[in-house]
């Protein structure tokens, strides 16, 4: 969950220059009063200060970010497709019962956390 409320996080989470691949999905609801469009294109003002990557549609001049349905967990393989697309550097599963599915498909990318223990990455 991010929006724009959060937006501040974005100095810690995105490194400037946009030395990176961060993609922003937005699963909430269409703006339905001034206030909450007003708020949106800030948090797309945000977006593309730090250069992280969304979809939108224009709205006259405006960027109006299109969404996406989450209702629920993803499938497994809806996990999978989601992982081999974004293709990422390291896995680390949490909440799940079979974290072994994720070692057997992604083999050497996989750091299985510990209880109360650090990741070392």
């Amino acid at each position: 969950m991010f929006s724009y409320w959060d937006a501040n996080e974005l100095f810690d989470l995105v490194a400037l220059g946009g030395n990176h691949k961060t993609r922003y999905i937005s699963a909430s609801t269409e703006p339905f009063n001034e206030e909450m469009e007003i708020d949106e294109s800030k948090m797309v003002h945000w977006l593309d200060f730090f250069g992280v990557d969304y979809e939108y549609e224009k709205k006259g001049k405006n960027k109006i970010f299109i969404r996406r349905h989450v209702s629920g967990h993803a499938s497994k393989s809806e996990l999978f497709e989601l992982i081999e697309k974004i293709a990422p550097l390291k896995i680390i599963p949490i909440h799940t019962m079979e974290p072994n599915l994720f070692e057997a498909r992604f083999k050497q990318k996989v750091i299985l956390p510990s209880n109360s223990q650090p990741i070392q990455v």
